[in-house]
C-alpha cells in the first residue's frame, strides 16, 4: 500500500514539474501578453481584494486574543448545535464569511481550529458552508458591473447564501465525533461567557499593544499570501486562453460558453464577466451563480493556503463546495421563472467596488463593524430566547 502511495506521489511531483516548467516557458514565449495578466491581478489585489479584506482579518485576530469571540460562540452555543451541529464559536466564521467573502471563511475557520476551540470534524462541518462570496462582488461586481442589472445580483446572493445554509445542514450529519457535546446547558449562561472570554484571554497573555502588531503583522503577511494567488491564476487564465482554447477550436471541442465556463472554475472573476457578457439568458445566470458558490480553484488555492495548516481534509472541502454549486443550479432553476429582473435600483453603496483602494478600505471596515454587531445581537437573543424571557 505505501509503495503505491509512494509510486503516486513521485508521479504527482512529475506532472506538476512538468506544468510548472511549460508555465514558465509560456511565461517567456508570450511576455506581453502574461504581463499584462499579472498587472490586471496586482491592480485588482491592491484596489479591490486586500482593501476588503483587511479589516476582518486585522479585526479577527484581535477578537481571537481579546477572546471576544468565545464570549460570541458561547451565546450562539444552543443556537449553532441545534440546526449546524457545530459549537456557537462557528456563529463568527458563517458571518464573517458571508459579509467578508472568500477567503475570509477559511481563514476564521483554520483560526479556530488551531486555536483548538473545536474539534476536527466540526471544522469540516463548518467549513462546507462558512466560506462563501460577499455581498459587495455579488450586488457590485456582478449585479451592477457585470449584468448591469441590479436585480440579478439580488437573485444570485438570494441562492448562493440560500445553498450555504442548505449545505450547512447536511453537513450536520458529517461523521460522528466522540468528543462534541450535543447538548449543552443554558443556565447563567452570560456569566459561562464571560467566563470563556477571560479564560480565553488569560490563555494569549499577550497585551494590547502587542496583540496589535501581531495582528496586522500577521494580516499583512495574509494579504500578500492571497495576492500572489490571484496573480498567478491570472497569469494561468491568459495562458489557458492563449495555448488551449484555439487548440479546442481546432477540433470543434468547444463553445464560447463551455471556455468561459472551464475559466470561471479556474478564476472566478474573469468565468463570470466573460459568461455575463453574452446574451441575458437563464443559463448564462445560473452559470455565474454555480461558479460563484463553487469558488473556482484560485479561491480554493487561497483558501488551502489557510487550511493546510490544521488537519482539515482538503478534498472534503472541495467536494463541500462543489455540493454547494449543485444546490445553487438546482434553487436557481427553479426560483428562475418566479423572481423579475427589472429596474435600475441598487444600493448606490455597493458601487464601491469600482471605487478607490481606500474608499474600498472604509466601507469594509463599516461591514466588519455591522457583522460583528449582527452576531452579538443574535448571540444575546439566542440566550434571553433560551433563559425564557
Amino acid at each position: 500500500m505505501n509503495i503505491k502511495k509512494n509510486k503516486l506521489k513521485s508521479l504527482l511531483s512529475i506532472i506538476i514539474s512538468i506544468l510548472v516548467v511549460t508555465f514558465n516557458a509560456l511565461i517567456i514565449a508570450f511576455p506581453r501578453e502574461m504581463i499584462a495578466a499579472a498587472k490586471e491581478g496586482i491592480t485588482l489585489s491592491i484596489n479591490n481584494v486586500v482593501p476588503s479584506l483587511l479589516p476582518f482579518v486585522i479585526g479577527t485576530n484581535i477578537l481571537m486574543g481579546l477572546g471576544v469571540i468565545n464570549f460570541i460562540g458561547t451565546l450562539l452555543g444552543p443556537l449553532m448545535l441545534k440546526i449546524f451541529n457545530i459549537p456557537g464559536i462557528g456563529g463568527f466564521a458563517i458571518i464573517t464569511g458571508m459579509t467578508s467573502g472568500y477567503p475570509m471563511g477559511s481563514k476564521v475557520v483554520s483560526t479556530i481550529r488551531e486555536s483548538q476551540e473545536i474539534t476536527k470534524v466540526q471544522a469540516q462541518r463548518l467549513i462546507s458552508f462558512s466560506n462563501n462570496s460577499g455581498p459587495l462582488f455579488i450586488l457590485g461586481a456582478v449585479g451592477l458591473g457585470m449584468f448591469k442589472n441590479p436585480s440579478v445580483g439580488y437573485f444570485i446572493m438570494i441562492i448562493h447564501y440560500t445553498a450555504a445554509l442548505i449545505t450547512g445542514f447536511l453537513f450536520r450529519y458529517y461523521k460522528r465525533d466522540k468528543n462534541e457535546i450535543h447538548k449543552l446547558d443554558n443556565k447563567n449562561i452570560l456569566k459561562k461567557a464571560y467566563v470563556s472570554m477571560k479564560k480565553a484571554r488569560e490563555k494569549d497573555g499577550r497585551n494590547f499593544g502587542q496583540l496589535l502588531g501581531d495582528s496586522i503583522a500577521g494580516s499583512m503577511i495574509s494579504m500578500l499570501n492571497i495576492a500572489g494567488f490571484i496573480t498567478i491564476f491570472c497569469v494561468l487564465v491568459a495562458a489557458v486562453r492563449i495555448v488551449i482554447f484555439p487548440l479546442l477550436y481546432t477540433f470543434n471541442m468547444s463553445s464560447d460558453f463551455s471556455n468561459n465556463f472551464i475559466l470561471g472554475l479556474i478564476e472566478v472573476t474573469n468565468g463570470a464577466k466573460l459568461i455575463a457578457s453574452e446574451n441575458f439568458t437563464k443559463a448564462s445566470v445560473l452559470g455565474v451563480a454555480s461558479l460563484i458558490s463553487f469558488g473556482g480553484f484560485s479561491i480554493h488555492a487561497q483558501s488551502i493556503n489557510f487550511i493546510s495548516k490544521t488537519d482539515i481534509n482538503i478534498y472534503i472541502y472541495i467536494l463541500s463546495k462543489a455540493i454547494h454549486s449543485v444546490i445553487t443550479l438546482i434553487l436557481g432553476f427553479l426560483l428562475f421563472p418566479f423572481f423579475r429582473f427589472s429596474g435600475d435600483q441598487v444600493i448606490e453603496v455597493f458601487n464601491i467596488y469600482n471605487a478607490s483602494a481606500f474608499d474600498n478600505f472604509l466601507f469594509s471596515s463599516m461591514i466588519f463593524i455591522a457583522s460583528l454587531t449582527l452576531v452579538f445581537i443574535l448571540a444575546l437573543f439566542a440566550s434571553i430566547k433560551k433563559r425564557g424571557f
